[in-house]
């Protein structure tokens, strides 16, 4: 089985390809949410696979109507198809059973979850379908929104709210002292002064007398 994601008339639907269904059939319950025309079968008939059992195995459903030629799409396939309704399992709104494989004969890689399905028509030239797992997400504004809900392609809507956002690490107190450059230049002018050694054997006050005289002699 693989799983896909297409649309019916333009509206997403979740895809199921399974070997084990008889027929292609549509939910009845998504048919008639969308409104599109119901028709009767000429008689009731049976087929395999629509829905599973509670040991998870397919079971024989009666099915008794179908569904005009709707826009069916995956991906790069398009095609007009006939479906036939059904009460399926929540999981999914389409099943593709043996009807289709048998009408398209893709060529199925399993392990990849791709369908290589060959052009009518086109020598050797095919179309590939890839399985759907990951969910997109993408910002909408209000308008897009509500646009989106007209067209149906808005199955589940889930609101949130951010109420604050806390911080990973906590913040850091930081204190930047900065000395104007005239104190500076002063401070370190007084400093080195200070640190000037006094010659040995001479006091602070014979000390500053010969500056004194120094300078005079220097004037």
């Amino acid at each position: 089985m693989i799983r896909f994601q297409g649309t019916v008339e333009g509206i997403l639907v979740r895809v199921l390809l399974d070997y084990g269904a008889g027929e292609t059939f549509l939910s009845a319950q998504f048919a008639h949410n969308k409104g599109f025309p119901i028709r009767k079968m000429q008689s009731s008939h049976q087929y395999r696979g629509a829905i599973k059992g509670e040991d998870g195995q397919a079971v024989v459903t009666t099915v008794s109507k179908y569904i005009s030629p709707l826009a069916f799409s995956i991906q790069g396939y398009h095609q007009r198809m006939k479906f036939t309704l059904a009460d399926l399992d929540d999981d999914f709104d389409v099943y593709l059973g043996m009807k289709w494989l048998i009408e398209h004969e893709p060529c199925m890689h399993w392990g990849k979850g791709e369908v290589e399905i060959p052009i009518p028509g086109a020598h050797r030239r095919s179309i590939t379908i890839k399985s759907q797992t990951q969910t997109s997400v993408r910002t909408l504004s209000s308008r897009e929104f509500k646009r989106e809900v007209r067209k149906g392609h808005v199955r589940e809507v889930y609101l949130c709210r951010l109420e604050m956002v806390e911080p990973v690490l906590a913040p850091m107190r930081m204190t930047l002292e900065v000395e104007p450059p005239g104190e500076t230049r002063v401070a370190a002018a007084i400093r080195e002064e200070t640190e000037k050694e006094v010659p040995e054997g001479e006091t602070a006050e014979e000390k500053t007398e010969r500056e004194k005289d120094e300078t005079l002699h220097r004037g």
